[in-house]
């Protein structure tokens, strides 16, 4: 049976490698994913294939059914009516909040007066949802509102978080806001259920806990409620590997389980009576799981929680029914449990973080023991005895999780904290034995008992601050050399990586250990490519609103804007640019180029100052250039350098002129070769009419980043006419409100014959300059590195962002895309 789970498992996993989904109903997907897992579950002949081929379909009939439910491309940006209610913890941020919105039926009259509410054309769906409103959001609540959706979207980047991935394997089928309207009607609220129960336990101690520092970490721990946690900490908490304690884990999940059982057996015992009938370890083992169970329900039932409370009922069961049960046997169980819930929890990476830690646990601690030499002598025997109870109890566990999150580590997050292992040797006893039964406690009588509640609190945050010194102390003390930042392994580096971390989690003394440190080294130091001299490589990133473009030669890096910043905790500079700098090995940008100081040009620029090495930065905004400090410096018409045989010339603005805005915008021409790419910021038509008095025909270039995003107020015929670009890149917002590209611009670049991109729909866009071949690949990411989750486009959304229905698929080596035809502009 266990090799059966194993193999269903297996095929739920393979459906990562698919691109697009087959054209099946899902219902008929179901129905053979049935009778497979029948065949499975009773014959003994080709029992593991049919399991394996079970897991796949299960897998692709629930991916099927929720692409079937995604919001349909004629609905989005239009108005309608919606009734449902508020399902998840709402979320606030700088002038909004969000929240999970379980729509029961829609209506796209003008009027709600006018609906048949005959569930209408999109129900029974999850939509994500942000209200600007002053009024209060609460879980549980039933409203009618006018709202305005769009597909599932989210920028599409090497190295940067898939959000498309995130909304589907959460079941978000659009994402929209709340439209102020006097029809909005409040309908009341839904009094009994989990989350709103959470709701009222989050609400409580938000407000009990206000004076603390670290409340949000306490309320992490408590509630799973991690929106709020300061971004200063959360990084230093991924510096030192120990991010994962302050969530409602599978560990503290199973230290809460062994308290209960403590707790209640030693009750127990106190019933002679009882005992007669029923024994104390019995009771005390569904004490644990019952409690292990409220506290999942704290977090909301999440996958490390799921898995974590599946394991402890199975072994509950076993022992309850006096059975012996394996380890090995638990862990397949609650794997195969885990996907035939859910499936597509395999998009999530804490399904990965939190099953490969177990599973490496599984490993390490396998024959620990039986591996390891106790000396004869009776003194030496017990002292041995204590190293190697010590050793098997703390340091190997600390070890062997370390060890085995090297590899989701890498693949999700490009990066490995050698501090990880020290940190948590201590971290993990403290959060585990003193902050989570004290935080628990006190949140138990926090209603009865407020005042011991609140000294509870205290003591727990006065943990937390000590803990959080300690390893800001050891972070400052070892520098940033302890996190190690690679990219993502090919394919050959990456069956190493897999190789290695199983062979270094084999048992002491196993052969072949060592080995396992050698085939470490293809993946912790990947194989650089270098650019021939001459030659550029450019990547324009999907940044949404805003722009941010990466120009490399064969021995310097340039940066020309950073994208835009949005909110407090997170921006393109942080999410984007250095993501896809870590995963290509790029360590140092020469120069950052911020052609002016407007947030979707500039937001990102502190996350790139702060996380890279930064040689200098050009800027016609002084504001930048205090910011930049040391480094800033003004560009002005006229600054010229050559890199590795590629010419760089800032053509705008004048030297000396006042700041104005979008029109002192840097303008930078990039020359490799025979090809050109003019990079002119958000200039207008002033700026434009300035440019082509000083340099008229000298303006050609073959590749052209739209002036201001594609604006009504940029790309004027004579500008367009004197550029005369083979390629147009517009760096714009899926459906922005801004409109761009705006429709009289595309109309001004259609007799021009070339062929226009969109980071929106296209995702990050990269060619080169300089080479011999006189045509320019270009490379889509989203094209090169389609999955099934992402959302098509339609005619009319091709068209909207101005792309030309002509360019099709790429493929260029500087995304490190294989395998796709090339798209060849002449």
């Amino acid at each position: 049976m266990r090799s059966r789970m194993i193999a269903f498992s297996g095929g739920v996993m393979l459906i990562l490698l698919l691109s697009q989904l087959p054209n099946i109903s899902h219902q008929v997907i179901f129905a053979l994913a049935v009778a497979l897992l029948a065949v499975a579950m009773c014959a003994h002949w080709s029992a593991c294939l049919a399991a394996f081929l079970a897991g796949f379909l299960w897998a692709l009939g629930f991916a099927q059914w929720h692409a079937e439910r995604i919001l349909p491309e004629q609905l989005e940006g239009q108005d309608m009516w919606v009734v449902g209610k508020v399902i998840s913890l709402p979320e606030y941020q700088e002038r909004s909040v969000q929240f999970v919105f379980a729509v029961e039926k829609s209506c796209t009259s003008l009027l709600p007066k006018d609906c048949a509410w005959n569930r209408g054309p999109f129900s029974s769906r999850q939509v994500l949802l942000s209200s600007y409103a002053r009024t209060p959001i609460e879980t549980g609540q039933r409203w009618m509102w006018r709202v305005r959706l769009n597909r599932p979207h989210g920028f599409a980047n090497p190295g940067s978080f898939d959000y498309e991935s995130w909304m589907f394997e959460q079941g978000l089928a659009a994402k929209g806001y709340v439209r102020e309207t006097s029809f909005n009607q409040y309908l009341g609220v839904e009094q009994f259920s989990l989350n709103r129960w959470r709701f009222r336990a989050l609400t409580f101690l938000s407000k009990h806990l206000a004076a603390l520092e670290h409340k949000q970490l306490i309320l992490a721990l408590v509630l799973g409620v991690r929106d709020g946690i300061d971004a200063s900490v959360w990084n230093l908490l991924t510096v030192t590997g120990t991010n994962h304690l302050m969530v409602i884990s599978g560990l503290h999940i199973g230290l809460c389980s062994l308290f209960a059982y403590w707790v209640g057996n030693v009750t127990a015992r106190m019933f002679p009576a009882l005992l007669l009938r029923v024994p104390a370890q019995k009771l005390g083992i569904v004490c644990g799981l019952i409690c292990a169970g409220i506290y999942a329900g704290l977090a909301g039932f999440t996958v490390p929680t799921q898995r974590a409370l599946i394991m402890l009922a199975v072994f509950a069961l076993a022992r309850l029914s006096n059975r012996k049960f394996a380890v090995s046997s638990a862990y397949a169980t609650a794997l195969f449990l885990v996907l035939l819930l859910h499936p597509l929890s395999v998009l999530n990476a804490g399904f990965w973080l939190s099953f490969v830690a177990v599973g490496a646990l599984l490993l390490a601690l396998s024959g620990f023991g039986r591996l390891i030499r106790v000396p004869t002598d009776s003194k030496q025997a017990m002292m041995g005895e204590r190293v190697q109870r010590f050793i098997g109890q703390w340091v190997r566990p600390q070890w062997a999780v370390s060890v085995g999150l090297w590899v989701p580590m890498i693949v999700w997050l490009q990066q490995v904290s050698l501090l990880s292992p020290v940190v948590n040797f201590f971290a993990i006893p403290v959060v585990s034995l003193i902050v989570v039964p004290v935080s628990l406690v006190a949140a138990i009588i926090s209603w009865p008992f407020s005042e011991l509640s609140l000294w509870l609190f205290h003591i727990a945050n006065h943990v937390l601050s000590l803990l959080i010194r300690c390893m800001a102390w050891l972070s400052d003390a070892t520098g940033s050399g302890m996190t190690v930042r690679v990219g993502a392994p090919e394919a050959p580096a990456f069956v190493c990586l897999i190789i290695g971390t199983l062979l270094l989690l084999l048992p002491r003394g196993a052969p072949l250990k060592l080995m396992g440190l050698v085939l470490l080294l293809p993946a912790l130091f990947p194989r650089v490519v270098q650019l021939p001299h001459g030659q550029a490589r450019v990547v324009v990133f999907d940044v949404g609103q805003g722009l941010a473009v990466l120009v490399s030669t064969a021995q310097h890096t340039l940066l020309y804007d950073t994208g835009p910043g949005l909110g407090t905790s997170f921006d393109t500079g942080r999410g984007v640019v250095v993501p896809y700098a870590v995963r290509n090995s790029v360590n140092t940008l020469d120069l950052v180029v911020v052609s002016h100081g407007d947030n979707d040009h500039a937001g990102g620029l502190g996350s790139v100052l702060e996380l890279m090495d930064v040689g200098a930065v050009l800027s016609s905004s002084p504001k930048v250039v205090s910011t930049a400090s040391a480094k800033g410096g003004v560009c002005e018409q006229g600054q010229k350098w050559t890199w590795d045989g590629v010419h760089f010339s800032i053509l705008h603005p004048p030297k000396g002129a006042e700041y104005n805005g979008n029109d002192s915008s840097c303008v930078l021409m990039v020359e490799a070769g025979a090809q050109r790419m003019l990079m002119p910021g958000d200039i207008e038509r002033g700026a434009e009419r300035a440019l082509l008095d000083a340099y008229g025909g000298g303006l050609a270039a073959d590749v052209l980043i739209a002036p201001h995003h594609g604006s009504d107020t940029s790309s004027s015929a004579a500008f367009i006419a004197n550029v005369a670009p083979q390629v147009v890149v517009f760096s714009a917002g899926y459906r922005s409100q801004f409109r761009h590209p705006a429709p009289k611009v595309l109309e001004r670049y259609k007799p021009m014959n070339l062929q226009s991109f969109n980071t929106a729909v296209q995702g990050a866009l990269s060619f080169t300059l300089g080479e011999f071949d006189p045509t320019i690949a270009v490379a889509s990411y989203r094209a090169d590195r389609r999955r099934f989750w992402q959302a098509e486009f339609g005619e009319h959304n091709l068209r909207l962002h101005g792309v030309d229905n002509r360019v099709e698929s790429g493929a260029n080596s500087d995304l490190g895309l294989t395998g796709s035809r090339p798209n060849v502009l002449k």
